[in-house]
């Protein structure tokens, strides 16, 4: 009866696009409501990680959604919110069924008002800002400029016994601690680059990528952090994509290191921010503070982020009237074909992403806002600070990045992989617990609620509590 209706509503709104869309998204919910129910999903939650081994768009076509839908926008956004492209290429979606389940009906049923919520600045001011003052308070000390560069394990190997790092700069003298937030319009957040006005032998630091695995800058000393000196539990919070570099006497150790290595996936992804001159609806858009997916490539997501400006401190003769962010996933190989410890490799993939932003601005921003695309190509006065820059040279007054280092990458739930995935108390040894977005946190999606429900789930395996303790959302055994 279900494929009758079907088939009936798919020739009645053949004719109108607007119809033909919702009848797309009617198609979809309908298939994934046969799919729940034919799978047992409800009766037994944990079909869910075995759904996983299928990607999403083969289930929902198994369960008689129809090819245009599952070809169609909506399903696609749903994909690129979770940058499921295998390798970075568009060409190969990858979601594995279990998680997308998880995450559509999370996304239908739980959340509150919206499904995203923007912030009013930037993630550092808004969110660790206030955690690190928060911790601050409460007696926690920081030690900034340091790199982790191995974790190494005890004689009998069941216990993290040093860590070693890199301290890439020393406070100067007279200055009891590094104190690294600045305030902006009255925020505080953290600055772009070093305050170098703190540190010691510092000239030139702000021009290095402190964070990036090719930085340069040479190293202030070596440490070597002692169980029982320095520490008694470590928390290993560095992405999984860093784990073979920082952790290989584990991976050497245990298969099931070695396995979420091998299988758990990352991709690169690409990013570009511009401040224009003019208001969206000026622009030929009627709906500031839109956020959109399944757009074209190869940045496919677009956010309107108007919301910032009175946060952002311009000169009066200069403010933005409208700010875009626009992302996608890149495709860039890891580990790097070009040499792991070639610094070029970085370098590269930025020119690649700048070149693809201003063709992108010239040739694909026209259906979003045709006012700010005239005959030529995107208008490049319209951009805030390009300080007298004309043309495409304009563009280098705006913010543009390839995440392609193995700290920045993001982690995929590609059909398959999740049972490779560690949970916060599956490290193996007895003081090291695991925390982040590439853990088996129950919602293993690359995303804020997965990064908080793991750092939960780590602070109550390090006091010995009980995985689901006080954790909301998370799926349990």
């Amino acid at each position: 009866a279900l494929d009758r209706a079907q088939t009936w509503l798919r020739e009645a709104v053949a004719a109108d696009p607007e119809l033909k869309q919702g009848w797309q998204v009617v198609s979809l919910t309908i298939a994934l409501v046969r799919g729940v129910v034919a799978d047992e999903v409800l009766s037994d939650p944990q079909r869910l990680a075995q759904l996983d081994d299928e990607d999403y768009q083969a289930w929902i076509l198994r369960h008689g959604a129809a090819p245009e839908a599952v070809d169609g926008g909506f399903l696609r956004a749903l994909y690129d919110m979770v940058v499921g492209y295998e390798d970075g290429d568009p060409d190969r979606p990858r979601f594995g069924a279990g998680s997308a389940l998880l995450l559509a009906m999370k996304l239908a049923l739980e959340y509150k008002g919206a499904i995203f919520w923007k912030m009013r600045a930037g993630m550092g001011d808004v969110v660790f800002a206030p955690l690190y003052q928060a911790l601050r308070q409460r007696g926690v000390d920081f030690e900034f400029f340091h790199r982790v560069d191995g974790l190494h394990l005890s004689p009998d190997r069941t216990t993290i016994e040093t860590v070693s790092m890199g301290r890439q700069a020393r406070v100067a003298a007279g200055v009891h601690r590094y104190e690294p937030l600045v305030r902006v319009r009255g925020l505080p957040g953290f600055p772009a680059t070093p305050l170098v006005d703190q540190l010691a032998e510092a000239e030139g630091i702000e021009e290095e990528p402190l964070e990036s695995h090719w930085c340069a800058w040479p190293d202030a000393e070596r440490r070597v952090l002692h169980r029982g000196v320095d520490f008694d539990v470590a928390v290993l919070a560095i992405p999984v994509g860093m784990a073979a570099i920082v952790c290989q006497e584990l991976i050497a150790d245990r298969p099931e290191w070695r396995d979420m290595v091998a299988n758990v996936a990352t991709v690169a992804t690409q990013a570009f921010q511009v401040w224009l001159r003019e208001p969206e609806p000026a622009l030929g858009w009627p709906h500031p503070g839109t956020t959109m997916s399944g757009y074209a490539e190869p940045f496919d997501t677009w956010a309107s982020m108007p919301q910032l400006i009175d946060a952002e401190d311009w000169p009066d003769d200069d403010r933005p009237a409208a700010i875009a962010y626009f992302c996608g996933a890149l495709a860039a190989p890891w580990p790097p074909v070009r040499g792991d410890a070639d610094p070029a490799y970085r370098a590269h993939y930025a020119e690649q992403v700048r070149g693809r932003a201003v063709d992108f601005l010239d040739q694909k921003l026209r259906h979003l806002l045709p006012g700010a695309v005239d005959d030529d190509g995107f208008r490049w006065e319209l951009l805030c600070g390009r300080d007298g820059r004309t043309g495409p040279a304009a563009f280098d007054s705006q913010y543009w990045t390839a995440n392609v280092d193995p700290s920045d990458r993001y982690v995929q739930a590609l059909p398959g992989t999740n049972r490779y995935r560690l949970r916060s108390d599956e490290s193996g040894y007895d003081n090291l617990f695991l925390a982040g977005d590439w853990t088996d946190s129950g919602l293993n999606a690359g995303c804020i609620e997965a990064a908080v429900l793991s750092g939960l789930q780590a602070a109550n395996a390090v006091l010995g509590r009980a995985r689901n303790h006080r954790v909301v959302g998370y799926l349990p055994d």
